[in-house]
C-alpha cells in the first residue's frame, strides 16, 4: 500500500512537470518557423504524450514501467529545452549560424541548387532561408530579355569566385565612373559554385547568348580540378568520367536536426562539414579530397578546360561580342584553406595566357599578376576574396570594359 501511494506521488509529480514542459512546447512551436506538416505532427506527439499522462492520473493501479517511461521522456525533453539557453549564451553568433545552417538545410526547400537537364545544377530560386537566387537561378535582380538601345549589357562566367559578388560591385562602378550619362551599365551573374568551364560553356549557348551581352568576361581557371589526377584510360573530355546527374544527398537525420539544437551541436563538434552538406555529395560520381598525385602532371588533362573557353571566346565573337579573360588570382600562404589546388590553378592561368598571346582580338584582365603573392590580406582562403577584394577585381574589370566605350574617371 505504501509503495502504491509513493508510485502515485511520483506520477504526481511527473504530469506536473509534463505540464509545465507542455507550456513551453506549445510556446516555442508556435514561434518556429518549421513546416505545417511538423507542426501539426509535434501536435500529435503532443497530445498523445498528454493522453498517456491522463491514463496515469486516471488509472487505479500503476505500473512502475510506464511511470519511468514516462520519466525518461519528461527527462530527456528537459535536457534538450535546458540546452538551448545555454549553447546560445556559450556560442558565438559565428557558431550559432553554423548550428542553424545544419537545421536549415535539412528542408528541401531551402537546398541552395536544384538539378537543371542541360547545365547539371541551378541556384534554387524558391529558397525560403538562405542565399536568394532570381528566376534563372543566379544571384542578383530578375533577368530580363528585353535591353534598351542606351544599354551596356555585360554577362560574367565562372564558379563560385563570380557568383559570390564582383559582378554586382562591376555594375557599380561603371556607372559610377562612365563618362557618357546616357549609357546604362547591366552587369549579369551567370557564375554558380561549382561550376566548371564545361558548364559555362553549356550555359553559355543555351542561356547567355539570349540576353544579348556586348560583354562577356569570363573568370575560371579553379573548378576543373575535380577531372585532373585521372586514370588515362578512364578520362573523359566532356567529364562524365566524373560528373553526375545532379541529386542531392539523403539526410537521414533530418528530423533530429530539426528537432534538437543538442544533438546539431553534438553533430556539428564531430563533423562540422558532414558530406550531404558539400555541393561535390549532389554533383560528382565519387566525392574525394583533390589527390596530389605527382603534382598534376598530366597535363593533357587541360586539353577540355583550353577547349571549352575557346568555344565560348568563338561563339561570343561571332556574336558581336567583347571578350575579357581573367586568370585567377590566389593566396601564396601554403596554411590557408584549399591550398593543395594551387598547382592546377597557376596551370590554367599558363593556358589563359597562351591563348592571348596567339589572339589579341580579346582581353586579359591577369589578376594573378596583379594580386598574387603581393596581397594575401585579400583572400580567405586559396582563391576566394575579402569585400576590399572582390572591389579590386571589379575595378580592374570596370576599367577594362570602360576603354571601349569611355575613359574611367579614376583608377
Amino acid at each position: 500500500m505504501q509503495s502504491s501511494s509513493k508510485i502515485k506521488s511520483f506520477i504526481i509529480f511527473l504530469l506536473l512537470w509534463a505540464g509545465v514542459l507542455a507550456l513551453i512546447f506549445v510556446s516555442r512551436v508556435l514561434n518556429e518557423a518549421s513546416t505545417a506538416w511538423e507542426r501539426d505532427t509535434r501536435f500529435i506527439l503532443l497530445g498523445a504524450f498528454v493522453l498517456l499522462g491522463l491514463v496515469l492520473f486516471l488509472a487505479k493501479k500503476y505500473k512502475e514501467q510506464i511511470a519511468f517511461f514516462y520519466f525518461f521522456i519528461l527527462f530527456f525533453t528537459s535536457v534538450e529545452l535546458l540546452s538551448r539557453p545555454i549553447l546560445t549564451r556559450l556560442l558565438s553568433n559565428q557558431e550559432q549560424g553554423e548550428l542553424h545552417k545544419l537545421k536549415k538545410w535539412s528542408y528541401p526547400v531551402n537546398q541552395r541548387y536544384v538539378g537543371h537537364p542541360f547545365t547539371q545544377y541551378n541556384g534554387n530560386s524558391s529558397v525560403k532561408d538562405g542565399v536568394k537566387y532570381n528566376n534563372l537561378g543566379f544571384r542578383g535582380e530578375d533577368f530580363t530579355f528585353e535591353k534598351a538601345a542606351n544599354v551596356v549589357r555585360v554577362a560574367a562566367l565562372g564558379g563560385s569566385t563570380t557568383e559570390r559578388g564582383y559582378p554586382k560591385l562591376l555594375e557599380g562602378y561603371l556607372n559610377e565612373n562612365k563618362q557618357t550619362d546616357s549609357l546604362k551599365f547591366e552587369v549579369y551573374n551567370f557564375g554558380l559554385s561549382g561550376w566548371t568551364s564545361a558548364h559555362s560553356l553549356t550555359n553559355f549557348l543555351l542561356n547567355v547568348v539570349d540576353f544579348q551581352p556586348d560583354v562577356v568576361i569570363i573568370h575560371h581557371a579553379w573548378n576543373d580540378i575535380l577531372v585532373r589526377n585521372t586514370e588515362p584510360k578512364s578520362f573523359r573530355n566532356d567529364y562524365a568520367h566524373v560528373y553526375k546527374t545532379f541529386e542531392q544527398a539523403t539526410i537521414y537525420d533530418r528530423y533530429l536536426l530539426r528537432a534538437s539544437m543538442l544533438y546539431r551541436y553534438l553533430k556539428w563538434v564531430v563533423n562540422k562539414r558532414p558530406s550531404w552538406a558539400a555541393l561535390e555529395t549532389a554533383m560528382v560520381i565519387d566525392q574525394k579530397a583533390y589527390i596530389n598525385t605527382e603534382a598534376f602532371s598530366n597535363t593533357e588533362e587541360l586539353y577540355p578546360f583550353q577547349r571549352n573557353i575557346q568555344s565560348i571566346i568563338q561563339n561570343a565573337q561571332l556574336r558581336g561580342m567583347k571578350v575579357i579573360l581573367s586568370t585567377q588570382a590566389h593566396s601564396t600562404d601554403s596554411t590557408i584553406a584549399l591550398y593543395e589546388s594551387v598547382v592546377h590553378i597557376d596551370q590554367c592561368n599558363d593556358i589563359l595566357r597562351e591563348m592571348v598571346a596567339k589572339d589579341s582580338t580579346y582581353q586579359l584582365v591577369d589578376l594573378d599578376v596583379l594580386l598574387t603573392g603581393k596581397r594575401n590580406e585579400l583572400f580567405i582562403d586559396l582563391g576566394h576574396m575579402t569585400e576590399e577584394g572582390m572591389q579590386y577585381k571589379a575595378n580592374r574589370f570596370g576599367n577594362a570594359i570602360l576603354e571601349n566605350w569611355t575613359l574611367p574617371k579614376s583608377n
